[in-house]
């Protein structure tokens, strides 16, 4: 059954408001991980490198063995859970420098709703999300070099500045992954839109005698 025309009541089609919420929690749910594990994996390797008496002490880890492991086993270490010293101040901040990088990174993919970005740029159409995405990518290395202990960024593993370089662009595949199939629905709703106004305007269109 076709709706009353401007039925103020009738805001969504059949599980479409499902459908947003859906696409906005899994285009928002990488940006929200990555910088979770890659705290992870600073904060075992700075407790590593700033706190190895520590480990020695409360976590039963001995010198000699702490040189064999990794961030993995620094983790599952509960004498940590109220820990406070440099290494988390430090994990802290790179992390959320690492969320502040995927946040800039994917807002390419939210200034346009559905369009995909090998159809329209945003840095050529929107001018000051581009001025704001630049100033914002030069605050987080002076963010960090404000808040950073000395020795944090030699302490990292090398596969640590590989995975903070492919987070943002991983989100940002993701969000236009999502994007896609929202343009799918999002066509199949115009035309449907079509249709409807178009019976409507047939229906009550002059019928010749």
């Amino acid at each position: 059954r076709v709706p009353p025309k401007n039925d103020e009541s009738i805001t969504f089609a059949p599980r479409e408001g499902r459908r947003i919420y859906l696409c906005a929690i899994l285009r928002a749910l990488p940006v929200a991980i990555a910088p979770q594990l890659l705290y992870l994996i600073s904060f075992g390797e700075l407790v590593l490198h700033f706190e190895p008496l520590l480990l020695e002490t409360e976590c039963s880890m001995p010198r000699n063995q702490q040189a064999s492991e990794n961030w993995t086993a620094v983790i599952r270490c509960d004498a940590l859970r109220n820990y406070s010293g440099d290494a988390r101040t430090s994990a802290g901040s790179l992390m959320l420098a690492d969320f502040a990088l995927c946040v800039i990174v994917s807002s390419v993919g939210f200034v346009f709703k559905t369009n995909p970005l090998k159809s329209d740029r945003p840095w050529e159409q929107n001018h000051a999300w581009a001025w704001g995405t630049i100033v914002s990518i030069i605050l987080i290395p002076c963010y960090l070099s404000a808040t950073l202990a000395g020795g944090v960024l030699s302490a990292l593993p090398w596969y640590y500045y590989i995975l903070a370089l492919l987070a943002p662009l991983i989100c940002l595949a993701i969000g236009e992954l999502v994007k896609q199939k929202d343009l799918w629905h999002e066509n199949r709703a115009v035309m449907m839109r079509r249709l409807q106004f178009e019976t409507r305007l047939g229906m009550w269109s002059p019928k010749e005698n």
